[in-house]
């Protein structure tokens, strides 16, 4: 199936693609920038949060194998939301890592998470869309995206953490 552009930008699938992945990048460029501070703050030592801060991208692999593979045989919307499911609930371990034993599945559920979502992007759009205007719609998506990337480190930079949230003195 080949959608023109001009309808392309009507349909709301494509809308929420460009927001799923802008809100994505977001949380991940977030993460990714400040894990070493925010671990640190955390009280985990800095050579575990620096072999965290390694392990975000090269576990992304595992997730873009595994979930470039389930998706040539699953509907690959729904293989999507298991990823976006997984980095969500990475998100959550991660804000409790100060429980040491938090951070190797943070690690887990968000780099399979991360890696799946990037590799479906780009399934999903030439599956829904077609390769028509392939180009002009991964430009528009990794561009809305690239907002994201810039959004989600200067939201998270400074953020003050209660110290009765995690239990520890000061402030990020």
């Amino acid at each position: 199936m080949e959608v023109r552009l001009k309808d392309t930008l009507k349909n709301r699938s494509f809308v929420y693609l460009v927001i799923a992945e802008t809100i994505r990048t977001t949380a991940v460029l977030a993460v990714v920038t400040h894990v070493m501070p925010y671990l640190s703050h955390a009280g985990i030592s800095r050579a575990t949060a620096s072999l965290a801060a390694a392990a975000l991208p090269l576990g992304s692999i595992a997730g873009r194998f595994g979930f470039g593979w389930v998706s040539d045989l699953y509907d690959k919307k729904y293989v999507m939301a298991v990823a976006y499911l997984l980095m969500g609930a990475g998100l959550v371990m991660f804000c409790f890592v100060q429980v040491k034993w938090f951070l190797p599945f943070f690690l887990l559920l968000f780099c399979l998470g991360f890696g799946g979502a990037t590799v479906l992007r780009v399934a999903i759009l030439k599956d829904y869309f077609g390769t028509a205007s392939f180009g002009k719609m991964l430009g528009i998506v990794m561009g809305a995206a690239s907002a994201g990337s810039v959004l989600g480190p200067t939201l998270a930079d400074g953020y003050s953490i209660p110290s009765q949230t995690i239990g520890l003195p000061g402030s990020y």
